[in-house]
């Protein structure tokens, strides 16, 4: 069953440009007066990869174990997955394991040394009846250095909130 992530909140908006991570805004506000109102926006690298064991039929197929970067370009499965086809080309499936890897750690899924790589994917992945096994990861992380949180000069607080949700479910 494909996943369908989605990412909301107060003020929530999403944008994904061609050339970086997606951007997110968000509404912020004083923690101790929520009447200061703001926004704050950053950048979070959205990552996600299909592992899949396709069983050969033993004269014309052999099997095979690929992964491969996921990327939802065409936005049905929810906003939570890269969206823009010139930024889901421009990740490369070692880059996106690597990455994951060092976010996840132990919890990352097993990927056989043998796994070639190729190209992206959709989330339909999952809902393929041909493959062997199929096993998928997920991360996202905020992008150092990318915030900018606004408030009007004349109610700047001193300690502010935003929030962001996301869910998860499966078609």
């Amino acid at each position: 069953m494909a996943p369908q992530i989605t990412y909301g909140g107060e003020g929530f908006s999403i944008s994904q440009p061609a050339d970086s991570a997606p951007v997110i805004t968000l509404s912020a506000f004083a923690k101790d007066d929520k009447a200061k109102a703001g926004t704050f926006r950053f950048k979070m690298d959205i990552m996600s990869l299909a592992n899949v064991f396709w069983k050969g039929d033993g004269v014309n197929t052999n099997d095979k174990n690929a992964y491969q970067t996921i990327g939802d370009t065409g936005k049905i499965y929810g906003n939570g997955f890269a969206q823009n086809k010139t930024y889901v080309n421009s990740m490369t499936p070692v880059a996106i394991k690597d990455k994951i890897s060092a976010i996840l750690g132990a919890d990352m899924i097993t990927i056989p040394a043998d796994a070639v790589t190729s190209g992206y994917t959709g989330p339909n992945i999952f809902n393929r009846a041909d493959a062997g096994s199929i096993q998928g990861v997920y991360a996202s992380e905020y992008v150092a250095n990318s915030g900018v949180l606004t408030f009007p000069k004349a109610n700047t607080p001193k300690s502010w909130n935003a929030n962001m949700t996301v869910t998860v479910s499966y078609q």
